[in-house]
């Protein structure tokens, strides 16, 4: 409670000092004047909040670290104005870096700003809940606020948010409205009409028509329009799909209005109970709306429990049904003749114009039916083809009157494919609906499979073919040629309209499920089928998405040809498959945990019998469980652990996978020291350790992995240092230590990697110098950094033959990752 109350009172000094200096400046410093003022501006408008957190903090003796993260930043702005203040005016090259510096500066403080007037408009009320009883409110509100810019932005001044997890958008944000889109207008309209109309008792209004119509992307559009941003001042974005998740979706609807605080829902009834209580109590005053994406008639009951008697509050649904018992019901009509025209030919032709054969062409958008989907992935499909692929085309011609003659239509765009992206395509079909694929699972089946290429150019080229055939979508978390960063650092996730997926598994509907190459296995599995005597499978690819218990009484399933296997589990514990003994020829195995604490795995022995096993995947799960049991993965080449809880678990096991060559750490929050087990590891030729917060040391022996070429510590916030035995990495040819904003200055023996071809660095805040023996990095290539680095860097580009350095810009794909975003299947 004291130290507390110290650093309340020590941050608004901070503030007052900073704040003083600056008003100073800008009156005896002419060289910087217009910077200063402009500081100024920003100062005075973000004043209110540091008295706010100052008062809370001696009301509540709340935590103190977020504070006095907030201190030293102060402290180093400080620094910086003075450093200013002693610059000549005709200095102009250090003149240019400073005030580079102070824009950076006033940019971090701005972002604060920003987050200061979300909160704005109910300070008023919150302080009289202060006064009352209201102050763990108000405290947590303004902590998350806190916490979200100390870890989102790297934890300095000036520090940029590339690649920060809670930086970008959330689970249930709006996403960003499609390109492309034709004839919106006229039905824009007539939603808005109904979104915005306040009757009593009719808070809900459904938009309805069969898949690939455009309901979604005419919702996107609602949601950016000013009118609808101006009534609705809180918009949630969720997708409920045909098997929802209650909790897990009021989850991200509380992540989204409650500033990142979620409380530990006990039942769905209290999750329920808990969101009214925050809509009713919280948003006093302000007009919310909840729009439920993609609910079937299955989801309907969950549709209804979000139904709650309050004030300006609507819930806005898309689906392919309908469901009369609601008053207000838009329903979205096909495309006209000419809309259809217009969108088919921006996909398919260079310009949106076509000076062969109409006729064709007319048949080929006939076909599509004026489902907006079909003319895009037809279109995209057709792009830079002669006469004679439109003319194939135009035979398919259908009369729509079923999502299965959708389907129909869309069939031909797939059999154009090549059977590589074809058999792609197909295997997006093994993934839940509207999940967020991980680019890094399909890297690890498609190089298993397919033999692709380890560095992932090749799958970045085939999701890149498919995205330009409208037949997935993709995040990117750089629009920079991936070359240069390589591929994990390109792609994040791709996700396929739920339509495109049935598509994706209606290419095996014609099999028997015995003789399948690819089989998904859910809820709705006919059980019997699994409980024969001596089943045999001839599955090559195995999706599980339903409870443990149907596998419980399965001991004879034979798979003998299976090489990937896909579990979606969300319970506390779970105990692999007996079957999974068996299967021997098992290549790569991904288990993803959809709930919201790590999975305890029981049976983890059974990996011993897979000697085959090359990649393993884990996401949420308790990586110390599955070390308690005994077993040997010889032929282990790459093992992944997302937001898995990690303990000593690596320590005490790495010795069990001598053969590994890339280990991938991402999110583990109890993951302080790396194992110095790691280390003995010769045959290691990537480590990559990303967004792992607490993670403070590397040992001195990673100089032992002589066959390391990647190293990334990507935004590890509390790294201090790297060992000196750096140096003898003599193989190492990519460095990422990008957002690293505690690391001491690179060190000196930097200049011993003569094999090092890329570095990705930047994001720090005092980074004033590079050592000279950078000099010696003969081999170096490419610079990925922020602008404040590439100065330095500029210093010494005359050295080097052929240097690229590049800028990380401002405008990355903000949708590609909340930390939040690998929680986007559930």
């Amino acid at each position: 409670m004291a130290a507390s109350l110290i650093g309340g009172s020590l941050l608004g000094v901070a503030f007052d000092k900073l704040y003083v200096v600056v008003v100073d400046s800008c009156r005896k410093v002419a060289a910087f004047r217009s910077e200063f003022e402009s500081l100024k501006l920003t100062l005075t408008h973000i004043k209110p909040i540091f008295k706010d957190i100052e008062k809370l903090n001696k009301l509540t003796g709340t935590r103190e670290v977020e504070t006095n993260v907030l201190i030293k930043q102060l402290t180093e702005a400080e620094a910086l104005i003075e450093e200013c203040v002693k610059i000549k005016r005709h200095h102009l090259c250090k003149k240019w870096r400073y005030s580079k510096k102070l824009a950076k500066l006033e940019k971090s403080l701005s972002r604060f700003f920003a987050i200061d007037v979300q909160i704005q408009s109910s300070r008023d009320i919150k302080k009289a809940l202060v006064k009352v009883n209201g102050i763990d409110d108000k405290t947590d509100e303004i902590l998350g606020h806190l916490r979200n810019l100390t870890i989102n932005q790297g934890i300095g001044i000036g520090a940029t948010a590339i690649g920060t997890p809670n930086a970008f958008p959330g689970w249930a944000d709006v996403p960003a409205v499609p390109d492309g889109l034709v004839g919106f207008d006229s039905p824009l309209l007539e939603l808005k009409k109904m979104v915005l109309k306040d009757e009593a008792g009719q808070p809900v209004v459904v938009i309805s028509a069969p898949g690939g119509c455009g309901k979604t992307s005419l919702v996107k559009l609602l949601c950016h329009d000013k009118e609808i941003e101006d009534k609705y001042k809180h918009i949630s974005f969720v997708t409920v799909s045909r098997t929802p998740n209650l909790r897990s979706i009021i989850h991200k609807i509380f992540n989204k209005l409650n500033n990142g605080s979620v409380p530990d829902f006990q039942s769905n009834e209290d999750a329920l109970n808990q969101l009214q209580l925050l809509l009713q109590e919280h948003l006093v005053g302000d007009s919310i709306l909840l729009v439920l994406d993609d609910v079937w008639n299955e989801s309907l009951s969950v549709l209804k429990k979000f139904i709650f008697p309050i004030q300006n509050y609507k819930v806005l649904v898309t689906t392919r049904c309908i469901f009369p018992e609601f008053k207000y019901t838009y329903k979205l009509q096909l495309l006209s003749d000419n809309d259809a025209m217009v969108l088919f030919c921006n996909y398919a032709f260079e310009g949106g114009k076509y000076n062969g054969r109409r006729d064709l062409v007319d048949k080929v958008v006939k076909s599509c039916g004026g489902f907006p989907l079909a003319l895009k992935v037809v279109g995209s499909s057709l792009r830079g083809q002669h006469l004679s692929g439109i003319q194939r085309q135009s035979k398919s011609q259908i009369l729509f009157t079923s999502d299965s003659d959708l389907l129909d239509c869309l069939q031909p765009s797939i059999d154009a494919l090549d059977e590589i992206l074809r058999n792609c395509y197909k295997d997006l079909g093994l993934f839940l609906e509207d999940q967020r694929i991980p680019a890094a699972v399909l890297l690890d089946i498609w190089v298993e499979l397919y033999n692709l290429d380890e560095d992932g150019f090749e799958t970045y080229d085939i999701l890149l073919k498919l995205a330009a055939r409208n037949l997935v979508d993709l995040a990117l978390r750089r629009k920079d040629d991936p070359a240069s960063i390589g591929f994990s650092n390109a792609v994040h996730y791709a996700r396929q309209h739920d339509v495109l997926r049935e598509l994706a598994m209606y290419q095996s509907a014609n099999e028997t499920i015995e003789n399948r190459r690819r089989l998904n296995i859910g809820n709705d599995f006919p059980p019997w089928l699994l409980t024969q005597t001596g089943i045999l499978l001839q599955v090559q690819m195995l999706s599980i998405s339903t409870d443990e218990a149907l596998f419980s009484n399965v001991y004879d399933l034979q798979l003998p040809n299976l090489e990937v296997l896909l579990l979606n589990i969300q319970t506390s514990s779970y105990t692999l498959p007996i079957f999974v003994e068996k299967a021997s020829h098992l290549k790569v195995l991904v288990v993803t945990n959809n709930g919201f604490s790590p999975t305890m795995f029981s049976n983890s022995s059974l990996l011993g019998h897979l000697p085959n096993l090359k990649r393993i995947r884990l996401e949420r799960i308790s990586f110390s469980s599955i070390c308690q049991s005994t077993f040997m993965l010889g032929n282990l080449h790459k093992i992944s652990l997302v937001m898995c809880e990690v303990g000593d678990a690596f320590q005490d096991c790495i010795f069990r996978m001598p053969n590994l060559l890339e280990i991938n750490i991402e999110y583990c929050d109890d993951l302080e020291k790396l194992p110095i087990g790691i280390c003995d590891l010769v045959h290691l030729r990537k480590l990559s350790i990303s967004y792992c917060q607490k993670l403070v040391e590397i040992p001195e022996e990673l100089g032992n992995l002589e066959n390391l070429e990647v190293l990334m510590l990507h935004s590890c916030s509390n790294l201090t240092g790297l060992p000196d035995s750096i140096e003898r990495l003599c193989k190492l040819s990519f460095l990422d230590i990008y957002d690293c904003v505690d690391l001491d200055p690179i060190p000196e023996k930097i200049g011993e990697l003569r094999s090092l071809k890329t570095i990705f660095m930047g994001g720090r805040v005092g980074l004033y110098d590079l050592p000279d023996t950078v000099l010696n990095l003969a081999q170096l290539r490419s610079v990925i950094c922020d602008e404040e680095t590439a100065f330095l860097w500029e210093n010494y580009r005359d050295y080097f033959k052929d240097l690229s350095i590049s800028i990380v810009k401002d405008d990355m794909n903000l949708n590609w990752l909340h930390r939040s975003s690998c929680l986007g299947n559930l």
